[in-house]
C-alpha cells in the first residue's frame, strides 16, 4: 500500500530579540512621546465637550426635575398614610429635604408648592 502522505520534514529556527532599546519602540508602534500626545490631544477635546454641556449646572436641575417627578408620583398615590416604608421612605425625606412636601397634621404627605416636572424636564431638553 503507498504512503500519500508528504515526508516529515525537520525545520530548526532560532528565535531572538528584536533591536530595540529605550530610544527605539517596537517597530510599527508608536513611541510614548506619541500616545502620551495623542492622549492628551483626546483628552482636551473631551474636556471641551464637558465645559460645553454644563454638566456641574445640568446634573442639580436633572435631579430636581427628578425630584418633582416623585412628588408628583406620591401626590397621584393620594398622600400615603401611616408609616411609609422602603423607597417611598427615601423619598419623602428627599422631598422634605427640598422643600416639596411636608406631613400633614393627619400624618398624610401634601405638596408644600406645586410639582413642576414637565416644565423642568423641558428646559433641560431645551438646552
Amino acid at each position: 500500500m503507498p504512503d500519500d502522505r508528504p515526508p516529515i520534514a525537520l525545520h530548526h529556527a532560532r528565535l531572538r530579540a528584536a533591536p530595540q532599546g529605550p530610544d527605539r519602540p517596537p517597530p510599527g508602534m508608536p513611541g510614548p512621546e506619541v500616545i502620551a500626545a495623542r492622549a492628551g490631544e483626546r483628552i482636551e477635546r473631551l474636556r471641551e465637550a464637558w465645559r460645553e454641556l454644563r454638566y456641574e449646572r445640568f446634573l442639580p436641575e436633572a435631579w430636581q426635575a427628578q425630584l418633582h417627578r416623585f412628588a408628583t408620583a406620591l401626590d397621584e398615590l393620594a398622600g400615603p398614610a401611616g408609616r411609609p416604608a422602603g423607597l417611598v421612605t427615601a423619598v419623602l425625606g428627599l422631598l422634605r429635604e427640598h422643600g416639596l412636601a411636608e406631613p400633614g397634621p393627619d400624618g398624610r404627605w401634601e405638596p408644600t408648592s406645586p410639582a413642576r416636572p414637565y416644565e423642568l424636564t423641558r428646559s433641560l431638553l431645551l438646552r
